[in-house]
């Protein structure tokens, strides 16, 4: 993980919450930001690119190949730790822990 200065943006800039290894939602909001007419250099994640959803390798690899910006998210910064779980703080037995552990 690094640190980046995203400099000034003059014009429209896409925010969006992680994808959660969802593939199909992340190739549906790239389809938006090109309807929109907002290049990946202006797109940025907050993070959480996988997690629950069916499709890991193939949304990180996505995300890569669009080449947007990304913020560690609490998954990325578990990851990079070789952590258990995401850290979110589920029950222990609850359906979010048993997802998260997976």
């Amino acid at each position: 993980m690094k640190i980046a200065d995203l400099g000034d943006f003059n014009d429209p800039v896409l925010l969006f919450g992680g994808p959660y290894s969802n593939l199909q939602a992340f190739h549906a909001l790239c389809n938006e930001a090109e309807r929109l007419d907002i290049p990946p250099e202006r797109v940025i994640c907050t993070g959480d690119v996988v997690a629950y959803c069916a499709d890991a390798e193939a949304t990180v690899q996505a995300v890569r190949a669009y080449g947007c910006t990304v913020v560690a998210g609490n998954c990325e910064k578990q990851l990079a730790i070789d952590s258990d779980d995401c850290a979110c703080g589920f029950d222990e037995n609850s359906q979010c822990s048993i997802l998260a552990r997976g």
